[in-house]
């Protein structure tokens, strides 16, 4: 026999109302039947004119002064009746060290706190209505007669149109302020309380799954450890927020550069599951993860050219032309390094092979990457001297590829001198 678990899951149900005490509800009912009351003494009152249409105009005044004054309470009612919200006055705790170092302090989750404009402005309303009210209270009872009078204006030749009038405002504006006022302190309080719960719930929600996220990607970068299973990788990154994402694209693309330039295969290698789950999550959106993998197949040990091919290229299709502006060029570089290095430096390349190497090379022209390392200008060297395209390669790349070149056509010199 199972016994239920006593925990969240258990329905909370709420105390009974005290015996002899109106429920919010029948409160409710009995101000909408008080007005649907009046409405009728005011339909009553209007058969006393003259003819179908004058009946029937005569309703539609009051009515409409009827309205006026209901919404009129009932904005006064929701002014003095907004709920004031508890602040808590505790602070966010302070972010600890990770083993990353600087490079690997997460972006502090956002705090926010209830906004209270619209509590301060409602407060700030009631202390001038009261205070104007009580210093211009003789001034009230002339200006609802002279209100009375021009009411009564449009309903002539029925017997105390001003008083009607003048009774039918003070009722139905005491109504609407009192069914406004009502309301906003029980379900308006209780809406703004829910949400803020609800909120809160999801905040903790989104920082569970982005300190899970940043935690095995930090695991799959040191190197050492035991690396965790690239489904569930792809899925914690998945679940982190955008915010969070970027940092972890962060780390990723340092962690691949510094091991580049240490030519560390291993670390390199470590890289690419990050990439690839960030491609997952937004796979059409950012051609960052794209060209970061690409660079990280590389110069993996051993490198796959093929691969890094295809995520090059597919970088280049979601950058589009904004190279441009921003800049990127460094994906064609390593795309005609790609195609170079798949047939060979040394080799002669067919024309459309030769073709398709150039003008990735040409983007290079009017947005040069920032320095070419050495085994870049070995290649490039190598490929042009094979492929007769070393003032070509100069030209785009603007580095001096001919001194790098030099041994090589000296060695294809003397292989082909007579003995």
């Amino acid at each position: 026999m199972s016994r239920k678990r006593a925990g969240p899951e258990v329905e909370q149900t709420p105390p009974p109302e005290p015996a002899g005490i109106a429920t919010a509800g029948q409160v409710m009912r009995l101000i909408v039947g008080a007005m649907a009351a009046g409405l009728g003494i005011a339909a009553l009152y209007s058969l006393q004119a003259a003819g179908i249409a004058r009946f029937f105009a005569t309703v539609g005044v009051l009515v409409a002064v009827s309205g006026a004054a209901t919404v009129s309470g009932a904005l006064l009612g929701f002014v003095f009746g907004i709920p004031r919200a508890l602040q808590s006055g505790a602070a966010a705790p302070a972010a600890q060290p990770t083993a990353q170092g600087a490079a690997a302090n997460p972006p502090a989750d956002p705090r926010y706190g209830a906004n209270t404009s619209l509590e301060q402005i409602s407060d700030w309303l009631t202390k001038i209505l009261v205070g104007v009210g009580l210093t211009q209270l003789t001034q009230v009872p002339g200006a609802l007669q002279s209100y009375a009078a021009y009411v009564a204006q449009a309903l002539p030749g029925l017997a105390g149109a001003a008083v009607f009038a003048a009774a039918a405002t003070l009722y139905f504006a005491t109504c609407g302020f009192l069914a406004s006022y009502l309301w906003t302190r029980l379900k308006l309080g209780e809406a703004l309380s829910r949400a803020e719960v609800m909120t809160r719930a999801e905040f903790e929600q989104a920082r569970q799954s982005n300190s899970h996220a940043l935690q095995l990607v930090e695991q799959q970068l040191r190197r050492g450890a035991e690396a965790p299973a690239a489904a569930e990788l792809a899925r914690a990154i998945a679940d982190a927020d955008d915010l969070y994402r970027a940092h972890i694209f962060e780390l990723a693309r340092r962690e691949r550069k510094d091991a580049e330039e240490k030519h560390d295969g291993e670390r390199i290698a470590r890289t690419m599951p990050v990439f690839r789950a960030l491609i997952d999550r937004n796979p059409d959106r950012f051609h960052q993860s794209h060209g970061q993998l690409g660079f990280a197949q590389l110069h993996v040990d051993p490198p796959d050219l093929d691969g890094s091919e295809r995520s090059l290229t597919r970088a280049i299709q979601i950058r589009g032309e904004d190279w441009r502006r921003y800049g990127y060029t460094a994906y064609e570089l390593a795309r005609a390094l790609c195609r170079i290095r798949r047939a060979g430096p040394g080799t002669a390349a067919p024309a459309p092979l030769r073709e398709a190497v150039l003008r990735d090379l040409q983007v290079l022209s009017q947005w040069p990457v920032a320095q070419l390392d050495e085994q870049t200008i070995a290649d490039l060297a190598a490929w042009g001297g094979a492929n007769d395209a070393l003032d070509d390669l100069e030209r785009l790349t603007g580095t001096r590829l001919r001194a790098a070149e030099a041994p090589r056509r000296h060695a294809r010199a003397a292989r082909a001198a007579p003995d």
